[in-house]
């Protein structure tokens, strides 16, 4: 009987913890898609949508999070939109630390740009590719409110093909990719921030 007992406790428990583990999440999953889905709707349905999108943001999804703050940056909502990517950034998703860097970088604001460029060269340093596209090009020009470095440039073009972003090849061609050989990532990006926020480098 107790052998029994255990067992059946046992099933419980590993029901609960599959319901918790997997069901649940891939629930959660089901209804942002669904609610993603009605976006694009008439206007009764979207703005329904964009009502539950808010709701399933605010319990804590990240890519709803992610998305809502996309919504929210269409329509200008700026100050709104960026503690969502926060939240959504700091559970790991880099497409919303990407867009938090990028819209950071759109401040006039130097001290936002510092932590737009910390932001988009964190998701880079995680194997984000459009993140790395977009240093590299960046570096490149310089005009994306942080200076040219040509090391850099062809560091993150490189790792951006690599990759898959076949657009940075364009960027690449003509390039001495032996000249990234002996540099330090985290040196030189450093020695940009500092370039733009003197602060930086105390």
């Amino acid at each position: 009987m107790k052998k029994l007992t255990v067992i059946f406790s046992f099933i419980i428990l590993s029901s609960f913890v599959g319901y918790i583990f997997i069901y649940k999440p891939y629930a959660d999953q089901m209804q942002l898609e669904a609610v993603v889905v009605n976006l694009e709707a008439d206007d009764r349905l979207r703005k329904q949508a964009i009502t539950d999108l808010k709701e399933i943001a605010d319990s804590g999804h990240a890519v709803a999070q992610y998305r809502y703050a996309e919504l929210l940056l269409r329509d200008g909502n700026v100050s709104e939109a960026l503690p969502y990517l926060k939240k959504s950034s700091d559970q790991g998703e880099l497409i919303s630390k990407e867009l938090l860097g990028l819209t950071y970088l759109e401040s006039q604001d130097v001290e936002q740009k510092v932590v737009g460029l910390q932001q988009i060269h964190s998701a880079a340093r995680q194997g984000l590719s459009t993140s790395q596209l977009y240093l590299g090009m960046c570096f490149d020009d310089g005009d994306c409110g942080f200076p040219k470095n040509r090391y850099l440039s062809t560091y993150w073009l490189e790792k951006a093909f690599k990759n898959g972003e076949v657009s940075a090849k364009l960027f690449l061609e003509g390039r001495d990719k032996s000249e990234i050989l002996n540099i330090n990532v985290e040196t030189e990006t450093q020695l940009v921030l500092c370039t733009m926020l003197p602060t930086e480098c105390q």
